[in-house]
This record gives structure tokens, C-alpha cells and sequence, in this order.
């Protein structure tokens, strides 16, 4: 993470079906060093890459690759 920068986006909420994002479907899978339902690289900042995964709705739980204790959410698709 950049020091001058600030991770914010705890909560995200998307409609369901087709959508742009790196995560997991529970934290217990992230935790457990399941597969993850999508993935971006990692890459220095400042990068900008999606990953296409078509989800039902509910939650989803996201977090960075590098910081994963401290970058950290929740995606909910609707």
C-alpha cells in the first residue's frame, strides 16, 4: 500500500450476474487458502486490473493479496 494512500472500501455492493472483481466466497476460504472465485495479479500501484466472475446473490468476502489482515471486505450482490 502506497503511504499516502487509504483502504476505505470495507463494503461493496454489486448487482448480480456478471461483475469486475478479485474474491472469495466465505473469509473461512481465504483463510483456509481455498481458490479463490476470481484473481488480479499483484502489481506496483497506481494499477487498475478487473477480473470478470459471474456471481449469485449474497456476500462474498474480499481482501488484498499483499495485506490480507488489514484489506479487508465484504461484496454483496443483490
Amino acid at each position: 500500500m502506497v503511504p499516502s494512500t487509504k483502504f476505505e472500501k470495507t463494503d461493496i455492493t454489486i448487482d448480480a450476474g456478471r461483475t469486475n472483481f478479485s474474491l472469495y466466497k466465505t473469509k473461512e476460504d481465504a483463510d483456509a487458502a481455498k481458490d479463490e472465485l476470481a484473481k488480479t495479479d499483484i502489481c506496483t500501484a497506481p494499477c487498475l486490473q478487473t477480473a470478470d466472475v459471474n456471481v449469485t446473490a449474497g456476500e462474498y468476502f474480499f481482501h488484498c493479496d499483499v495485506h490480507p489482515s488489514q484489506m479487508t471486505g465484504t461484496l454483496t450482490a443483490k
